[in-house]
C-alpha cells in the first residue's frame, strides 16, 4: 500500500514539475502542483500515524490527476480498507470479552 502510494505520488510530482518549470504555463503549473501537494500532505501524515486522514489527502489529491495518480489513489483506498478490517476486528474482540 505505501509503495503503491509512494509511486503514484512520485508520478504525480514528475507529471507536475514541467509545468511549474515552464515560464508560458508557470501559473496553470502553480494551480495543479496544489494536488501532489495535497498528496504529500497526506503521505507525512500517514507516515505520523494518521492514516484515515492521510489516505483521504491523497485520494483528494490523486483523483484529479488522472492517470497519474492511480497507483496512490488505489493505494490510499487499499490503505483505508485496512483501517476498516482492524476495527472491525477490534469491535469483534470488544463484544467477544464482554
Amino acid at each position: 500500500m505505501l509503495k503503491l502510494m509512494i509511486a503514484g505520488i512520485a508520478t504525480s510530482v514528475l507529471v507536475t514539475l514541467p509545468l511549474v518549470l515552464d515560464d508560458d504555463l508557470r501559473t496553470w503549473g502553480l494551480y495543479i502542483a496544489i494536488l501532489p501537494t495535497l498528496q504529500i500532505l497526506g503521505l507525512l501524515l500517514v507516515l505520523a500515524g494518521r492514516r484515515v486522514g492521510g489516505a483521504w489527502l491523497v485520494i483528494v489529491g490523486a483523483l484529479p490527476m488522472i492517470p497519474a495518480g492511480i497507483p496512490a489513489a488505489l493505494g490510499a483506498r487499499r490503505m483505508l480498507d485496512e483501517v476498516e478490517r482492524e476495527r472491525r476486528r477490534i469491535r469483534r474482540s470488544s463484544v467477544v470479552e464482554d
